[in-house]
C-alpha cells in the first residue's frame, strides 16, 4: 500500500490517538496536546501514513462503550446519583406585590 506524507496538524484526533497508542504513548488530551505528543515523538510535523492508518477507526470506540454499558448494567460500574436540589427560603423568593 502506497504511504502519504501528512501534517500531523491536519489529522483528526481519532487518528491522532490512535496512532499514539500504537506508539505506547499517552493519547489522552486536547488535539493541541496530542499534536504536540505526536511531532514530539516523530521528530517531524509531518508522517509519512498508509491509507489504512489515517482512517477514523472507530470500532475501538464502539467496543469500549459497549462495554462500559455493559459492566454498568451488571452493576461492575456505579453511576452516582445525582444529589436533590434544596429548596429556596421564601424569603428569596421575588414576592408579588399586586
Amino acid at each position: 500500500m502506497p504511504r502519504q506524507k501528512f501534517s500531523i496538524a491536519d489529522l483528526t484526533c481519532p487518528v491522532l490517538r490512535k496512532l499514539l497508542r500504537d506508539r505506547e504513548l499517552r493519547s489522552a488530551g486536547r488535539k493541541p496536546d496530542l499534536v504536540k505528543r505526536l511531532i514530539d515523538s516523530e521528530g517531524s510535523d509531518e508522517i509519512e501514513l498508509s491509507d489504512n492508518e489515517i482512517e477514523d477507526n472507530d470500532d475501538d470506540l464502539r467496543q469500549t462503550v459497549s462495554a462500559l454499558v455493559a459492566a454498568i448494567k451488571n452493576g461492575q460500574v456505579g453511576v452516582p446519583p445525582v444529589p436533590p436540589v434544596p429548596p429556596v427560603p421564601s424569603a428569596v423568593l421575588p414576592q408579588d406585590h399586586s
